[in-house]
């Protein structure tokens, strides 16, 4: 019995992957891999729900009340149906990243290791100056604070670290069982993440493509800019109904999910890099082969007052709509 771990990262197509697992289900199945279900529960087991989603809310109880009873169980009850099978259990799930310096992380680690014959670890990565971008697009703007103050929070908490994260797995799961993935065209096979994750599990035929999900995208920086001015209207970094609410009065207009790579400095993105180049360089030496994935490039980008302009246009447009509903 062998184990196939997708551990994330956030902020690196997880969700997508996730999606896609849940709408192969039957494909994957065909293949023989077995995918447990919200609460670790698999086809056949009791209340086991087919069409629910990966186990992140599992293994995120099982961290916060530091309670490995539940997963000891579960791991237990698929030893005993597909130990002595050839099944593959497939188990996707970002928070399996956090907390790998502490027991809480760690030990949820040893027992997926000693519960299963062989491992398999697909790790996706994003170069630093890309994934801090998108991360205050999605959490850091509804914390009140600018994409500068949140790049200084970032690079002081050496955030997203996955020199520390790969290391770990290496020592848990053996180095040659781990597969570090930059998330850039030219390393995905097929140039596609889905085709490229299918393809490492060895199937390449019949795989759909999940549609894409609005909590999924990016708002246009300069929206993201003028909402951190008024956070308090965010119950918290995971609130998306401002974002539903744009959606629903300013949808298809092209200055909503606006991308704007020069909204992020040259200068700023020239020092993050230059912050992770020892642990890229070590990533690129241990487990990616090259280092094509952490060097930047100063492209030309569009003028960054267009990005302005269409984010006003958005603004003006959803004010407009809403009050035309209250007059």
């Amino acid at each position: 019995m062998k184990l196939v771990l997708h551990p994330g990262h956030s902020k690196c197509g997880s969700t997508t992957i996730q999606k896609a697992i849940i709408k192969n289900r039957k494909l994957l199945e065909s293949h023989g891999y077995v995918i447990p279900d919200p609460q670790m529960r698999t086809n056949g087991d009791d209340g086991f729900n087919p069409n629910g989603e990966t186990p992140r809310a599992f293994f995120r109880h099982a961290m916060e009340q530091k309670d490995l009873a539940p997963l000891k169980a579960s791991l237990a009850r698929i030893k005993k149906k597909y130990g002595h099978t050839s099944k593959t259990v497939l188990i996707s799930a970002e928070n399996l990243v956090n907390q790998l310096g502490s027991p809480s992380g760690l030990n949820i680690h040893r027992l997926l290791r000693d519960t299963f014959d062989s491992h398999e670890v697909i790790y996706y990565i994003r170069r630093q100056d890309q994934f801090i971008m998108s991360a205050w697009q999605q959490w850091g703007y509804k914390k009140g604070l600018s994409l500068q103050a949140f790049v200084d929070q970032a690079l002081k908490g050496k955030n997203p670290n996955y020199r520390v994260i790969a290391s770990a797995f290496s020592n848990l799961y053996g180095k040659a069982n781990v597969t570090v993935v930059p998330l850039l065209r030219d390393s995905l096979i097929e140039g596609d993440l889905v085709s490229d994750f299918f393809a490492r599990l060895g199937i390449s035929t019949g795989v759909q493509k999940p549609a894409d999900s609005i909590d999924n995208k990016s708002l246009n920086p300069y929206l993201c800019e003028a909402l951190s001015k008024v956070n308090h209207i965010f119950r918290d970094i995971h609130d998306e109904s401002i974002k539903h609410k744009l959606e629903e009065h300013a949808s298809g207009h092209a200055g909503l999910y606006l991308r704007d790579d020069g909204y992020l400095s040259h200068e700023s993105r020239a020092r993050i890099l230059n912050e992770y180049s020892k642990d890229n360089q070590f990533i690129s030496d241990n487990f990616v082969g090259n280092d094509g994935w952490c060097h930047y490039q100063k492209k030309s980008v569009s003028p960054s007052s267009a990005s302005l302009s269409e984010a006003l246009d958005v603004m003006t447009l959803t004010f407009s709509k809403i009050m035309s509903k209250d007059c």
